[in-house]
Order: C-alpha cells, then sequence, then structure tokens
C-alpha cells in the first residue's frame, strides 16, 4: 500500500513539473507573438510640429504665451535625438496688445533635443523631449512629456496632448505635438510684419 501511495506521489509530482515547464514554454511563446505589440516603441523620426502655452509662469506677460516650433526627430539606440527652431510667437494676451512674431532666417530661434520613450504596461506611455533653447541672451532648458495611448501607430498621429515646464521664469503648461503646422495669426512685430508695413519695430523679441 506505501509503495503505491509513493508512485502517486511520485507521478504528482513528475505532472506538476511537466506542467510547469509547458507553462513557461507556452507563456514565451505568446510573449514572443505579442511583444511587438506591447512593447515596441513608436517610430517617432521625421518632421514635427511642437506648440507649447504657458498657463504658468513667475512673469505674468509670459501667461498665455503660445510657442511654435518646428522639429525633427530621429532615434539613436533607445534613445531620441534631434533639433529644431521657434518660428512663432504669440504674447498678446500677457502683453495686453496683439504682439505676434513669424521668426524668418537668422531670426528663428534653435534647440537641440535628446528624448526618450518609456513603456508603462497599464498606463499610457512617456515620450519625454529634453530641449536645450539657444536665445541671443540666454540658454534655457525645456522639458516636454507627452502620453501615448496604447496601440499608438504612427501612421494614424494626428496629434499628441502632453505638459511641459521651462527654466525661464518657472513657465510651465500644455504641449501639442503633431504632424501639420498649427494655425497661425498674422504678424504684428519682427520681420515679416516690417515687410508688410504692419509694424515699425525692426527687432525681434528674444
Amino acid at each position: 500500500m506505501a509503495e503505491i501511495i509513493d508512485l502517486v506521489n511520485g507521478n504528482n509530482i513528475l505532472y506538476s513539473l511537466i506542467a510547469g515547464v509547458l507553462s513557461t514554454i507556452i507563456a514565451g511563446f505568446i510573449f514572443f507573438l505579442f511583444k511587438d505589440a506591447v512593447f515596441k516603441k513608436p517610430d517617432f523620426s521625421g518632421r514635427f510640429f511642437l506648440k507649447v502655452i504657458v498657463y504658468d509662469s513667475t512673469l505674468n506677460p509670459y501667461k498665455g504665451m503660445e510657442l511654435h516650433f518646428l522639429v525633427h526627430i530621429a532615434p539613436k539606440g533607445n534613445e531620441f535625438i534631434g533639433g529644431g527652431e521657434r518660428i512663432y510667437e504669440d504674447s498678446s494676451l500677457g502683453k495686453n496688445f496683439p504682439h505676434i512674431i513669424h521668426y524668418m532666417g537668422d531670426s528663428k530661434i534653435p534647440m537641440k533635443i535628446n528624448g526618450e520613450y518609456s513603456k508603462r504596461i497599464f498606463l499610457k506611455d512617456d515620450f519625454i523631449l529634453m530641449c536645450e533653447i539657444t536665445s541671443k541672451d540666454r540658454i534655457s532648458h525645456m522639458v516636454v512629456n507627452f502620453k501615448v495611448p496604447f496601440f499608438y501607430d504612427l501612421k494614424d498621429f494626428s496629434l499628441l496632448e502632453g505638459t511641459f515646464t521651462w527654466s525661464v521664469a518657472n513657465k510651465s503648461g500644455v504641449a501639442y505635438l503633431s504632424t501639420s503646422m498649427f494655425n497661425q495669426k498674422e504678424a504684428t512685430h519682427g520681420k515679416l510684419a516690417v515687410d508688410k508695413g504692419l509694424s515699425k519695430c525692426k527687432e525681434i523679441s528674444p
């Protein structure tokens, strides 16, 4: 009787080991099939338009400011690199009068971009851009964080929404990334406005 019990227990242990091995193999196979869909990073590569709107700042004239950047992004290993330039500014709200600039030629303000993409299993992924912006007076840093929806496909891309912080006057607010240019108002200041006879201002604001 004891021999029969030992044989049954031995078989149960063997069956458990076999079931464990098979479960591991099946789980690995499923992971292999779905790893691209679950863990693959979107191919953020090419030309994009970045828009930021300042909601908060230590300086009131910056509040409500809207800035547009033309950026180019390319993958580099597990990160992203790129560059861009500021092409548009609307600070009318903070200045209490129309103040719109279309940056052109050497008046465009350049920036360098380093990015990273963080996968989240049960949350939206984080796509973070760290921007170093060089104006004629200073070098500043802006960090933009976009939330990427599940199973995001760049081919279906229209608009990403996120938040940003900027070292200049502790600016913060909302940010948008698009493959299409954002709507822009007619210039009231800067070179384009001077060429059109809309402004006497010959200097581009920093």
